[in-house]
């Protein structure tokens, strides 16, 4: 994340004022073989937010089950590249 900040390509990373109770998002690094990554560089990763509007909000093409030890059973929206 870092990087994002040192090559300007924004200027600061987004803090989420209330990022607790039910609706929260996380990230986890994701290794070559898709389990979670501890030690970077990662490979990969993988976002999840709660949607407030529940399962049937969740968007078309969201990644289902647990990945790389993130729960992403709706009404949670989770993407990876």
């Amino acid at each position: 994340v870092t990087p994002l900040v040192s090559n300007n390509f924004i200027s600061s990373i987004p803090q989420d004022p209330t990022n607790t109770g039910v609706y929260i998002y996380s990230y986890q690094g994701v290794d070559g073989t898709g389990a979670a990554c501890s030690t970077a560089p990662c490979s990969s990763f993988i976002i999840k937010a709660v949607i407030e509007g529940g399962a049937s909000a969740v968007p078309q093409g969201s990644v289902t089950g647990t990945v790389a030890g993130i729960d992403c059973t709706a009404p949670a929206y989770c993407v990876k590249p």
